[in-house]
């Protein structure tokens, strides 16, 4: 396993707005997870940031592909107890969730809501969009009454992707921000696809912060 990449970047519109950064990262040796909050509720950090301490509050280094939906289903019924109506909890807990895994044969990516699978396959850089189109999965719909949904009343579930290491070298996670990479330049691009490949941190915060006003949204990667 090499050098991992994390990165997490408040965007500019957010910036411009006084808002926090609604997006978090979990890394650990068995998991890279990446969290983003809805942007339209005005506090989805703190979803985020209360799941991911919770998520990883006991013993951290049991969590594996086996186990993680049953974390995550127990994490949620942990934080819902902690907001008085679901009011309050659907507003806090609405965030995305992508969690990939690495065993000897292969990765596994579980994902609940917008973001990218970023594929490392040995030659180049490439970027796989999940998106849900107008509404994203949350999986915080799963405790929100029918009648109070625009969509997913009969709840949501996570999607496993697989990536077999015949195939790949490397597999991780990023938010949506990660979508304003298109806008970038052609030398951007491949300077910023180069860096992944090569491991090199500090040169992707570099380029995000060149390009501040390119990259409006927040942005995390775990690679």
């Amino acid at each position: 396993m090499g050098k991992r990449i994390i990165v997490n970047k408040l965007g500019s519109d957010h910036f411009a707005e006084e808002r926090n950064n609604q997006d978090f990262c979990v890394s650990l040796p068995t998991l890279k997870m990446v969290l983003d909050g809805c942007g339209s509720q005005r506090f989805s950090e703190i979803g985020t940031r209360l799941f991911a301490q919770l998520f990883t509050e006991n013993m951290p280094e049991t969590i594996n592909k086996d186990n993680f939906e049953e974390r995550v289903k127990e994490t949620f019924a942990r934080l819902i107890s902690i907001f008085p109506s679901e009011e309050y909890y659907a507003s806090n807990l609405s965030f995305t969730i992508l969690a990939c895994f690495e065993t000897e044969e292969e990765f596994i990516v579980f994902s609940c809501g917008d973001g990218y699978i970023v594929i490392d396959d040995g030659e180049k850089i490439g970027f796989m969009q999940l998106d849900d189109g107008e509404f994203p999965k949350y999986y915080i719909y799963n405790y929100v009454k029918k009648e109070n949904l625009q969509a997913y009343q009969e709840g949501v579930s996570f999607s496993v992707h697989h990536f077999s290491k015949d195939m790949v070298k490397n597999v991780g996670v990023a938010t949506d921000g990660l979508r304003f990479y298109e806008e970038l330049d052609i030398l951007e691009k491949n300077k910023l696809r180069q860096a992944l490949q090569d491991g090199k941190e500090g040169k992707i915060k570099i380029l995000i912060n060149r390009n501040h006003l390119i990259f409006k949204d927040d942005i995390t990667i775990c690679f």
